[in-house]
């Protein structure tokens, strides 16, 4: 939509890095599941009505961070305090990893293995079989 190369991640954040708009962005949330559908919508209308390409990317990452927050609340809402680790592709976006080891005291899988998510279910399939202690 943003005319980036695929992956998008480090172009997006880029991007976004470039904005100077900081508006809260509210996440749809129902337990510790979160909704994203609206997101690609709202950020289509907004390069409908002109909208700048960083404030768009920003906007992106905003609704992300705050799905991410959303469930790291409800998750230690249920459980209680418990570490939070983060892996995955998206992770390796800096601003997501500074808002969360900021807010939770997070840890994130290196950024070599945060580039597939693959590499986060590998390590909790081999947890969940008692490969790992």
């Amino acid at each position: 939509m943003l005319g980036l190369s695929f992956p998008a991640g480090k172009e997006l954040e880029k991007l976004a890095l470039k904005s100077h708009n900081d508006k809260v962005v509210r996440a749809t949330m129902k337990g510790a599941d979160c909704s994203l559908s609206g997101v690609e919508n709202r950020c289509r209308a907004m390069l409908d009505r002109g909208v700048p390409k960083e404030e768009i990317a920003a906007f992106c990452l905003a609704s992300i961070l705050a799905a991410l927050k959303g469930m790291a609340d409800a998750l230690l809402h249920r459980f209680g305090t418990l570490p939070i680790v983060f892996a995955g592709g998206v992770m390796s976006n800096t601003i997501l990893r500074n808002a969360l080891e900021k807010k939770y005291g997070a840890f994130f899988a290196q950024p070599e293995f945060s580039c597939d998510n693959a590499a986060g279910i590998a390590v909790l399939a081999a947890w969940k079989e008692g490969l790992l202690q």
